[in-house]
């Protein structure tokens, strides 16, 4: 290295040595500033950090009512802590190996809710496309073999219908159908 070099480079590191012993000498300056994080609402927060979901059980449940479970229950022990099936409770058509997700209805059907629907198909009473089966959606305008047979498989796997307008998310039924549908099916209560 030349000469000037080597004086430059001790004035860096002098520079640099200075900066260091004045940076933990010197007192700090101001004031901390607190950080405050808002959260919109403190009960859905605590059921997400808990690992909770709220579910409502209806129907052919011996104590039907809103519950909560821990995330990732199956809808048989849904059932299981609403005090069980009630008589004449119909599992048919259920998947009891369904996850519960937070915020869902589930609506137990009853062996005499499903013959009224059969019953009164053709007679202007809305069908309840929750619990209706294969061949009561096949008596619906456009509905066939397959398309009935894909909404049961939906709700098998995605749970009951939410609003009328989910059952487009059924493959093969689009606006169309649908416009064909919605005046004669209905969600249940």
């Amino acid at each position: 290295m030349k000469p000037w070099q080597h004086i430059l480079l001790g004035i860096l590191l002098g520079l640099l040595f200075a900066g260091l012993i004045l940076l933990f000498i010197l007192p700090q300056r101001g004031t901390p500033i607190p950080l405050v994080t808002v959260t919109a609402n403190p009960a859905v927060r605590q059921t997400t950090e808990s690992g909770q979901i709220k579910v409502e059980i209806t129907g052919a449940v011996k104590q039907p009512g809103v519950y909560d479970f821990p995330k990732g229950t199956h809808l048989v022990e849904a059932v299981e802590l609403a005090g069980g099936a009630a008589e004449g409770a119909d599992f048919s058509k259920m998947n009891l190996a369904l996850v519960l997700k937070d915020g869902q209805k589930i609506n137990i059907p009853n062996l005499t809710s499903q013959n009224e629907i059969s019953d009164q198909a053709g007679s202007g009473v809305l069908l309840d496309i929750n619990t209706a089966t294969a061949d009561q959606l096949m008596a619906l305008p456009q509905i066939g073999e397959l398309k009935a047979q894909a909404i049961v498989n939906y709700r098998n796997d995605h749970g009951p219908f939410q609003a009328l307008d989910d059952l487009m998310e059924v493959p093969g039924i689009g606006e169309s159908i649908f416009e064909a549908l919605k005046s004669l099916i209905t969600i249940g209560t």
